[in-house]
């Protein structure tokens, strides 16, 4: 009999919603994080944005994504008893004038439509804000506080040890190692018995490993494409500024007080997580030039992680073709918090 049901490897947004998918379920979970030393996640801008990109295409499945992400964000607000999700709309500004007859074209289509909020005509822009074209709202997204999240969910998992036993019950069925795993420990039991590592069997194995799974012995042939990102958070003295988040060029989203986070950059070729100082500028410029007048920023924090993106930007999820007791579930890139609730609820119902 196997110690748990799936061991899944790498503790960032997809490998924590998919412990938390299981425990739902009533499986067993070994979840294995090296403290998040290389994920993407705690330096994700967080942004649960239903119309992305240059051509303003409404993300494919929006229409049950959205409101499957929403509904998990909420309940795990309850379930770790903190704020982890904030409705809050995007301000778009018009760079030309064929932007605003795509959008118009785009706010027409039936599947789209209800993203698309009200247009901003220049004069009833937000004061502060440089858009001298005006713009239009996205709606029925929100921000994702990720950091909030991945915290709650490492306080409800089980310690390592915690099994199971006739006295009081483990508070979680997913169990947390917070150690680096080793590809080469792994053993592939044979007739589909399963696999064990360090000791520990399972039915199944589930690499969450973020841009790592290119060291996948198994996965990493697969067309990922990772990229370097980066963000920064600013003190400001926008004690009036908009309430809303903001494309104007970069992304930048309010977190109250006078704070903002701003990102964010793609870089393909250095794939590392050092913050580097040119790309801290150009975000620090880019962000003041959101703005019609001066703004006294002060940069308090800089981040960078490489995002799992894959080529053609979809995520890669599925079991391996010779080994059916290992699988893959990555590749969520940008759009992390858009894809992996629902993917997430999905496969696990595969696993348990």
């Amino acid at each position: 009999m196997s110690d748990t049901d799936v061991i899944i490897v790498g503790g960032g947004l997809a490998g924590t919603l998919l412990a938390l998918e299981i425990e739902k379920l009533g499986g067993r979970a070994l979840l294995v994080d090296d403290s998040l030393r290389d994920a993407a996640t705690p330096v994700a801008a967080g942004l649960l944005n239903p119309v992305t990109g240059m051509r303003l295409s409404p993300t494919p499945g929006a229409s049950m994504l959205i409101p499957t992400a929403i509904d998990t964000f909420r309940t795990l607000e309850q379930k770790f008893a903190r704020t982890i999700f904030r409705e809050m709309p995007l301000f778009r500004a018009y760079s030309n004038e064929g932007e605003r007859a795509l959008k118009a074209r785009r706010a027409g289509e039936p599947d789209a439509a209800r993203w698309f909020g009200d247009e901003v005509e220049p004069q009833a822009v937000h004061p502060a804000l440089n858009a001298p074209l005006g713009g239009f709202m996205i709606v029925g997204g929100g921000w994702v506080d990720l950091p909030a999240l991945l915290a709650g969910a490492r306080e409800h998992f089980s310690p390592c040890d915690a099994r199971p036993t006739d006295g009081p019950q483990p508070k979680s069925s997913v169990r947390l190692l917070q150690q680096r795993f080793t590809h080469a420990e792994l053993e592939i039991l044979p007739k589909g018995a399963g696999v064990r590592w360090r000791g520990e069997s399972a039915r199944h194995i589930v690499f969450c490993e973020g841009a790592g799974v290119r060291a996948n012995p198994w996965f990493s042939h697969l067309a990922w494409q990772p990229a370097k990102g980066e963000f920064i958070t600013c003190d400001t003295d926008l004690d009036d500024g908009p309430d809303f988040a903001l494309k104007i060029g970069l992304m930048a989203i309010p977190l109250g007080a006078g704070r903002w986070r701003v990102g964010s950059n793609y870089e393909w070729e250095k794939l590392d997580t050092e913050p580097t100082p040119a790309v801290r500028e150009s975000l620090l410029a880019g962000f003041a030039k959101m703005f019609r007048h001066p703004v006294r920023a002060t940069v308090t924090d800089h981040r960078a992680g490489v995002r799992p993106a894959s080529k053609g930007a979809k995520p890669i999820v599925g079991r391996h073709p010779e080994h059916p007791a290992l699988h893959v579930f990555n590749g969520f890139g940008a759009k992390g918090c858009t894809w992996t609730p629902a993917y997430a609820r999905e496969y696990a119902t595969r696993l348990v």
